[in-house]
């Protein structure tokens, strides 16, 4: 009987200990749930609150659009296809039948320079991104050649956009504007450009990596450069020696 009485204490014992221990880690558990949720809300808090972090918005929307949204042309492609629409579009014999061959030097040339996957200058922490824009970045990337009028603005946009820097050297250089303008050829080299009216055309052969900058006079061309001058948006096509088309631009130069 004593025995049995004994047992039974023992077992009895056994259970209010398991039972604290229960208790005690069921409470530990809802202690670290309540912790972790109050957590999770603290950092949504940070992450709702417009004022939190204003430094991290302000450089997002130098990145994207305000909105989700799909872009198929940029101003350039816009201004290009405004000329199509009202000028007809002359077939290549025709330049070479009846345009004028245009002199041009090379000011400046690097067949090494390799065009970067990301530039240093398209981060947001660079002159509080003012090359960041994605729209802007890709819309340079498309492209592999560009009218320079001159003007610091237009240079600096070509420097930077294009990803060159200070061991590259500008592919740009200071020059008179009122004398003449620059091609700049990514990827390609100039071998002739014939000029027919409001339209031009660039031979160009494809390499694999380096750059071309052309100068042209306007003495050397149809062009005149008045005192009271009119600017008009001019085409210019780039095409390979046996004919195949690259790419089009537009450039905005004076005309008498």
């Amino acid at each position: 009987m004593r025995k049995l009485k004994k047992y039974w204490i023992i077992t009895i014992g056994i259970g209010i200990v398991l039972t604290v221990i229960v208790v005690v880690f069921s409470n530990r558990q809802i202690k670290q749930t309540a912790e972790y949720s109050g957590i999770q809300e603290s950092n949504t808090h940070i992450i709702d609150n417009s004022e939190a972090n204003p430094t991290i918005k302000q450089r997002l929307r130098s990145i994207e659009p305000d909105q989700a949204i799909t872009i198929h042309l940029d101003w350039r492609r816009e201004e290009m296809n405004h000329f199509l629409e009202q000028n007809e579009l002359r077939a290549l014999q025709d330049f070479y039948d009846l345009g004028h061959k245009v002199a041009y030097e090379i000011i400046r040339e690097d067949v090494s320079w390799v065009r970067p996957v990301y530039s240093e200058y398209w981060h947001t922490t660079f002159m509080g991104g003012k090359y960041s824009n994605i729209i802007d970045i890709i819309s340079y990337a498309q492209r592999s050649f560009f009218v320079y009028t001159g003007g610091l603005s237009e240079g600096a946009g070509l420097y930077y956009h294009l990803g060159f820097n200070e061991s590259s050297g500008a592919p740009i250089s200071s020059f008179n504007a009122s004398e003449s303008f620059e091609l700049l050829s990514i990827n390609h080299k100039i071998t002739e450009i014939i000029q027919l009216d409001n339209q031009w055309l660039v031979i160009v052969e494809p390499q694999l990596q380096g750059y071309q900058t052309a100068r042209i006079n306007y003495d050397d061309t149809d062009i005149r450069k008045e005192t009271k001058e009119e600017l008009q948006v001019i085409l210019f096509r780039f095409v390979t020696p046996d004919g195949y088309e690259l790419e089009r631009t537009t450039g905005i130069l004076p005309v008498h």
